[in-house]
């Protein structure tokens, strides 16, 4: 485990020419610009593995998210996991916890089935570290899909970078699944709810979930501490409520699926 100033990176699984790390909200995935902006996983990563080779970087979670990301530690590896990512074949899944109710949004679960409840446990905070998931754990994952799609293409917002909005003429197609865990009490407004919310991105644009869950054509709940798609400000400032907890590739290495969890602290 790396740590500096008041942010940490944790190891989570070391492959042969990849590994998994969990990395907290706040910290930057790839360095930025300036001198106080080149700390970032990349960099942290190519300190704990001086042979490592090529960029490293195979996805990218925004500065404000937390959660897992793999990194590829040779040039044989990067192609294949970023081969994985360009198919669409790693399953990534995301907990979120959105502005207000989404009960009306969706129509609730009559009979959950109690492997579909024993997968919701893993989306609320736990003492459980970031961990390699055994098969039947990770079947479970892949099988139980979220029950609703939201499809709007976005596009950068060219007058106001880095956002992202919704075109639905130049916009990039964009698919997130998405299904409700729980409503439950705001975090940070105590007389207001909030809905805690599972999302699969199908693909990978650039704030894809917060655009999907902020925007009036997709769930027109913003994530919780969003400063960028959110026009609610709340008196107590917290943290972008994203956590990416589930992610599952093929091992390049042995060709074997394999899958890693971390549950959320919030």
């Amino acid at each position: 485990q790396s740590t500096w100033g008041n942010v940490r990176m944790r190891v989570v699984y070391e492959g042969r020419d990849f590994v998994v790390i969990h990395k907290e909200a706040g910290f930057l995935s790839v360095p930025g610009k300036g001198e106080d902006k080149q700390d970032s996983v990349q960099t942290r990563v190519r300190q704990l593995y001086p042979d490592s080779e090529g960029d490293l970087i195979v996805h990218r979670l925004d500065m404000d998210t937390s959660g897992l990301m793999v990194l590829a530690l040779s040039k044989q590896s990067l192609v294949h996991l970023g081969r994985q990512f360009k198919h669409k074949e790693v399953v990534k899944e995301y907990v979120a916890l959105v502005e207000g109710s989404l009960q009306h949004k969706e129509p609730p679960t009559v009979t959950p089935q109690s492997n579909h409840t024993e997968l919701f446990q893993q989306f609320i905070p736990s003492d459980v570290q970031p961990r390699m998931l055994s098969t039947s754990e990770l079947d479970l994952w892949c099988t139980q899909n979220p029950a609703s799609s939201i499809n709007i293409p976005i596009r950068p917002d060219y007058s106001n970078r880095p956002l992202q909005i919704v075109d639905f003429h130049e916009g990039k197609q964009a698919q997130t699944l998405w299904e409700i865990i729980s409503t439950e009490g705001h975090p940070s407004n105590p007389h207001e709810m909030c809905t805690r919310i599972r999302l699969r991105p199908r693909t990978g644009r650039t704030h894809q979930l917060r655009v999907h869950c902020s925007d009036k054509c997709g769930l027109a709940h913003p994530i919780i501490g969003d400063v960028w798609y959110s026009t609610k400000q709340s008196d107590t400032p917290t943290r972008l409520m994203l956590h990416a907890l589930f992610l599952c590739f093929v091992d390049p290495s042995t060709g074997e699926r394999i899958g890693f969890s971390s549950p959320p602290n919030f």
